[in-house]
């Protein structure tokens, strides 16, 4: 069941969802290269192409394994973030259509310094509204579930609900890939102002702990102008999930860790336990080039 700061945060991501796309500084959807890290960890510990990815938001990660031939269900808890989710697809196809045209007309030039976007036809994504937490509308099972960058805004409390599910929702043998942030991460957003929106838009934020709360809270006001027309305010909640208490309930719901990796390398062999990979990436957190997120993959015991 959600707690009070999940509810909120479905809040915020309802109103965020129309400028989501808009605002945001990216890389080029096809070309993301934090997309392609998690594709060959998941290609290089097991096969597979039936893909589930949870808090899909508008879609990104879908379209990116889509695109490679991956048959793939996206859900989110936020309508809003799906209406977008399902625009972007239907103007990619648009998209797709009118180059498949061009390619196959017999006066078109190739460029080779053509960009990799809009390489799939027919995309196979499905969208639905949805919550790890209840997995109301989808029942299937997956070869692989992914959650990129998402896990940071359940509850501590939870987390183990979360896992639990996950693992239901994968056949015998599949695969679950989790970016976890550490407190390093966290850390280094207190220290600096975010900034990660275009700079044509008038706006302020803040990011701080919340001790009452035990969350961090991310504040961000948007000014009316060309882009905005008018106020916009999103507060949303992150919690810390220490890397040791996730990997007890991450196993504890029964993963076996088949990969860990931390996005600055910290030990020298694949060969070492988990506890000494834990131990390696937590003495990293004082040091100027931590260990800020880690690709967790578990296999489904």
């Amino acid at each position: 069941m959600q707690n009070e700061l999940e509810a909120l945060n479905k809040t915020s991501f309802e109103k965020f969802a129309p400028l989501y796309d808009t605002i945001l500084s990216r890389e080029k959807l096809l070309e993301n290269p934090f997309f392609a890290d998690i594709k060959n960890n998941i290609q290089d510990v097991g096969g597979g192409t039936k893909l589930l990815d949870i808090g899909c938001g508008t879609g990104d990660l879908c379209i990116f394994f889509a695109n490679d031939g991956y048959n793939v269900t996206g859900i989110d808890y936020s309508d809003n973030m799906l209406i977008v989710a399902r625009n972007k697809v239907s103007l990619y196809k648009a998209h797709m259509t009118v180059r498949k045209q061009m390619i196959e007309d017999p006066n078109f030039k190739r460029n080779a310094n053509v960009s990799a976007e809009l390489s799939s036809v027919r995309p196979k994504i499905r969208y639905f509204v949805d919550d790890v937490l209840k997995f109301d509308k989808v029942k299937d099972q997956f070869d692989i579930v992914t959650m990129a960058d998402t896990i940071s805004y359940i509850a501590p409390e939870n987390i183990g609900t979360a896992l639990k599910n996950i693992n239901d929702r994968l056949v015998s043998g599949g695969h679950f890939c989790v970016i976890l942030n550490t407190s390093l991460s966290f850390t280094n957003r207190l220290r600096r102002p975010e900034d990660f929106f275009k700079n044509f838009l008038d706006y302020s934020s803040g990011f701080s702990y919340d001790e009452a709360k035990g969350a961090y809270k991310l504040e961000i006001k948007f000014k009316p102008n060309d882009t905005v027309k008018e106020p916009v305010d999103v507060t949303l909640y992150e919690f810390l999930h220490p890397l040791r208490s996730f990997v007890d309930q991450f196993m504890a719901a029964g993963f076996q860790i088949v990969r860990m990796v931390p996005n600055t390398p910290v030990f020298a062999h694949d060969d070492c336990d988990i506890d000494m990979i834990i131990k390696n990436i937590d003495d990293t957190y004082s040091m100027p080039n931590g260990v800020y997120s880690v690709v967790i993959i578990g296999r489904k015991s």
